[in-house]
C-alpha cells in the first residue's frame, strides 16, 4: 500500500474530509472508488472506505465517503492517511522508487559504516526528509536529494548517504554525541 494523501480537516456538516495529495500523479485521484484510511501505525486500524465523491478545491481534495455521514464522525479521521494498493499506481521508471520503500532500509555512509535504520519520513514544503534511528542513539534526518542520498538498493534494504558534517549529531542525546568523534 502507498499513501497518496493525508486528511487534515473537515468540510461542512455532512462529513466531507479535506486531504492534501502526497503524490505528483493527481490523475490517480480521479475515478477512485475505494481507499483505505489508516494512521500508518497499527494495521488493524486500517479502514476500507468507499468513495462517494471526490473533487479538487484550492490545492487539496474533498472526499465524501459512504461510511462517514456527519461532522462528528468525520472529526475522528483527521490526521489519517489515504492509502491505495501499489498496483493502482503508475509503473515506476528505472531508478525510481516509492517513498515508503526506504522505510526499514539500513543506512550507511560512504565508508560503509552503518548509520542506522530508516524509520519514517516527513514531507515539508517542497522537501522530503527521512528519519533514521541512529545506531549511536537518537535520530537524524536527511533530505531525499541526490547530493545526500547517493545509492539506493531497495532489494538489499540498503542506502548510502553522504551527510554534511554535524547532520548526524543534531538530534543525538548529549551523552552519546562524543562517540562519533
Amino acid at each position: 500500500m502507498t499513501q497518496i494523501g493525508e486528511i487534515w480537516g473537515t468540510h461542512g456538516i455532512k462529513g466531507e474530509l479535506k486531504a492534501n495529495p502526497l503524490t505528483d500523479d493527481l490523475e490517480l485521484f480521479e475515478g477512485l472508488e475505494q481507499v483505505w484510511l489508516w494512521n500508518g501505525r497499527d494495521q488493524s486500524e486500517a479502514f476500507e472506505a468507499q468513495v462517494e465523491q471526490i473533487r479538487p478545491v484550492k490545492g487539496h481534495w474533498l472526499f465524501r465517503f459512504l461510511e462517514i455521514h456527519d461532522l462528528n464522525q468525520a472529526e475522528g479521521y483527521k490526521g489519517m492517511g489515504i492509502w491505495v494498493p501499489d498496483d493502482w499506481l503508475k509503473p515506476l521508471e528505472e531508478d525510481e522508487f516509492f517513498v515508503h520503500d526506504l522505510i526499514g532500509t539500513q543506512a550507511f555512509n560512504l565508508e560503509g559504516e552503518e548509520l542506522g535504520e530508516v524509520v519514517d519520513f516527513i514531507e515539508t514544503a517542497g522537501q522530503l526528509l527521512y528519519k533514521v534511528a541512529d545506531v549511536l542513539g537518537g535520530e537524524f534526518f536527511f533530505p531525499a536529494v541526490g547530493e545526500v542520498l547517493q545509492e539506493i538498493d531497495v532489494e538489499a534494504g540498503r542506502i548510502t548517504l553522504d551527510l554534511a558534517p554535524g547532520m548526524r549529531e543534531l538530534n543525538r542525546p548529549e551523552s552519546n554525541r562524543n562517540e562519533s568523534k
